[in-house]
């Protein structure tokens, strides 16, 4: 996406006014094009996050409610001796190996979610220095208006004002930064609230597993 910035130069190589403002022009379009694709993209890749920690979710449920399940049936009413058969040491260090093995999977599933939301940051900041860019280039190209000359020339062969307007005017693509921007805002936000939720239960349920293990070990 930045490569395109290597191709703005500086606004005195663009020729006349009115070929600078055309190639600005067709720069403005082109990353409004990107805009809209991010967007698009950038709204694809939330409902998946959001289904992945809703599955999430569901996963931890599942792993705390066989863990605590495990921890009242040694003291049901059953005998000693088949208590015994049924909690042997092999069996007992098998279930709980499971459940720390599916735990790591639902920590790994977290750990690609948060590499997901650290690749948009980083688009975000290469989006904002093509923006601050071109910025640049529109302030530079106002002054250039001055040359009245160039101006008059475009306004004869299109005698039309408000392609003049239209040609310097960045008003839509500044509303569809700030659109996207704040769409943005919002979904890291979210993501952030999630994360921090989903590192206390991860931790929680380590702990509670650990708590069991020593129980184990310990028990006659």
């Amino acid at each position: 996406m930045l490569e395109s910035l290597k191709d703005l130069g500086t606004v005195e190589d663009k020729g006349t006014v009115g070929q600078r403002l055309d190639f600005l022009e067709t720069t403005l379009s082109g990353h409004d094009e990107q805009l809209t694709n991010i967007n698009g993209t950038l709204e694809e890749k939330l409902p998946y996050i959001t289904e992945q920690f809703e599955e999430l979710h569901q996963e931890m449920g599942l792993l705390n409610e066989k863990v605590n399940v495990k921890n009242v049936s040694a003291f049901d009413q059953r005998s000693v001796q088949e208590r015994r058969v049924s909690s042997t040491p092999d069996q007992t260090t098998s279930s709980i190996n499971n459940i720390i093995a599916r735990l790591s999977s639902v920590q790994h599933d977290l750990d690609n979610l948060t590499m997901v939301t650290t690749n948009l940051t980083e688009e975000q900041d290469q989006r904002q220095m093509m923006i601050d860019t071109l910025s640049e280039q529109i302030e530079v190209l106002k002054v250039a208006k001055a040359d009245k000359t160039n101006v008059e020339d475009i306004l004869a062969s299109k005698a039309d004002m408000s392609q003049v307007h239209r040609k310097v005017s960045h008003d839509h693509f500044e509303i569809k930064i700030e659109g996207l921007s704040a769409k943005m805002d919002d979904a890291f936000n979210r993501l952030d609230v999630h994360e921090d939720m989903w590192q206390e239960e991860v931790e929680l349920l380590k702990a509670d597993i650990e708590n069991k293990m020593d129980k184990t070990e310990f028990s006659p």
